[in-house]
């Protein structure tokens, strides 16, 4: 029977696979897996349900946000004509960038910055020396202004032909120097906010 409830559970039967280990374990000897694969199942489920709570808070956070969008790009806004700048982000990824206003609605910015990478350590030089090496990271962005709306994609090139990421997303001007920012890529969603850096 232990065997069949591992079937069960590698194919995600799981109802199935709890039915024959109960039933195994319901007989005065049964074999030692019965116990092993009670295990991995109530493992798997406290995993499912851990992450089917986690959904509906990506949820309400992905709603939230296009109806906000919803509202900026529908209604009435006032003009952001001084979105033009140096923008710093609170995520990692994009750290900051440089919005250029390239007509009325089209927006563009760009930035280079050095990251460290690993350091590596050479036990071949006396004394064994640690290097940091860094590579160059450029990002590429392009946005459409549609009243306090933007619809953006973002360019990361870490370095090399191979290293390019695309990242797409929605975007809400709150004001001059404020703007909430939803990013997709490769089917997650991430929430961050940037500010303008103060000139002078």
């Amino acid at each position: 029977m232990a065997n069949m409830a591992r079937l069960y559970l590698e194919q995600g039967f799981y109802r199935k696979a709890d039915e024959m280990l109960s039933q195994a374990r319901e007989e005065k000897v049964y074999h030692e897996n019965v116990d092993f694969y009670s295990n991995q199942l109530k493992g798997i489920l406290e995993k499912e349900t851990n992450e089917e709570q986690a959904i509906p808070t990506k949820v309400r956070d992905y709603r939230e946000f296009v109806f906000d969008f919803a509202r900026a790009v529908s209604m009435v806004a006032e003009e952001y004509n001084e979105l033009e700048g140096v923008w710093i982000t609170d995520t990692e990824e994009f750290k900051e960038f440089r919005l250029t206003r390239i007509s009325l609605n089209r927006l563009k910015g760009e930035h280079e910055m050095e990251r460290e990478t690993s350091p590596s350590v050479n036990l071949l030089a006396a004394p064994p020396a640690i290097t940091a090496s860094f590579l160059r990271q450029r990002i590429a962005f392009e946005g459409t202004l549609i009243k306090a709306g933007i619809v953006f994609s973002v360019q990361i090139n870490r370095g090399g032909i191979l290293t390019t990421s695309t990242v797409t997303g929605l975007a809400i001007v709150a004001s001059n120097d404020k703007i909430r920012f939803m990013a997709e890529k490769e089917g997650e969603f991430k929430f961050f906010m940037a500010k303008k850096k103060k000139s002078g």
